[in-house]
C-alpha cells in the first residue's frame, strides 16, 4: 500500500495518493505505473547496506543509531535534507550567519577573507559562515543571499537590466 508516489517529477503523499493516481496516469497517458513502497526496500536490506557503510567509514554512536533509524524507517533519502536543517539550526543557536556567495569563478582564500569581514561589517554578526559557489553563468561580480535578501551584482543581471532598459526606449 504506497504513502508515496512519484510520477516523474511530481511527488503524491499520503493514503490519499492513492485516489488521485488513476485520473493522474489517465491525464498523462500512461499505460503502465510502477509502484515502489519504503517496506519494499527494506526487504532488500537497504537499513543494513546503509550501516555496513557507516561501520566502514568507522561512524559510531549516536551518528550511526540516528542514521540506521532512519534507514530502517524508509527515510535514507531524506537524510541530506535532515542534515542541511540540523546544520542551519546548529549555526542559528551559535549566533553563526550563513551567507551563500556565487561566483563566476573560484573566490581565492584572501577575496574569502576580505568578503568575510565586509559581511561581518555589514551584517553586524561576529560569525559568519559563506557557502561560496562557482556558477560561471554569471559572467562575473557576486551574487551574495542572506536568509531571503538578495545581494545581485553580476554581470549577467546588470546586462538584463540594461536590455530592459533599452526596451523600454525603443
Amino acid at each position: 500500500m504506497p504513502h508515496r508516489i512519484i510520477l516523474n517529477e511530481t511527488s503524491y503523499f499520503g493514503p490519499g495518493s492513492r485516489s488521485v493516481l488513476p485520473d493522474e496516469i489517465k491525464r498523462r497517458g500512461f499505460k503502465k505505473a510502477f509502484f515502489v513502497t519504503d517496506k519494499e526496500l527494506l526487504k532488500f536490506g537497504v537499513a543494513q547496506k546503509v550501516l555496513a557503510v557507516l561501520d566502514a567509514a568507522g561512524i559510531k554512536g549516536l551518528t550511526r543509531s540516528f542514521i540506521g533509524t532512519v534507514a530502517a524507517n524508509g527515510r535514507a533519502r531524506e537524510l541530506v535534507a535532515m542534515a542541511t536543517a540540523f546544520l542551519a539550526e546548529l549555526a542559528s543557536r551559535r549566533g553563526e550567519t550563513t551567507v551563500a556567495v556565487t561566483s563566476a569563478v573560484p573566490l581565492s582564500p584572501d577575496q574569502l577573507q576580505q568578503l568575510n569581514d565586509s559581511l561581518r561589517s555589514v551584517l553586524g554578526s561576529a560569525k559568519v559562515s559563506i557557502d561560496a559557489r562557482v556558477e560561471p553563468e554569471i559572467l562575473g561580480g557576486l551574487v551574495v543571499k542572506v536568509g531571503s535578501r538578495l545581494f545581485d551584482s553580476s554581470i549577467r543581471s546588470k546586462l538584463q537590466r540594461l536590455q530592459l532598459a533599452m526596451k523600454g526606449v525603443a
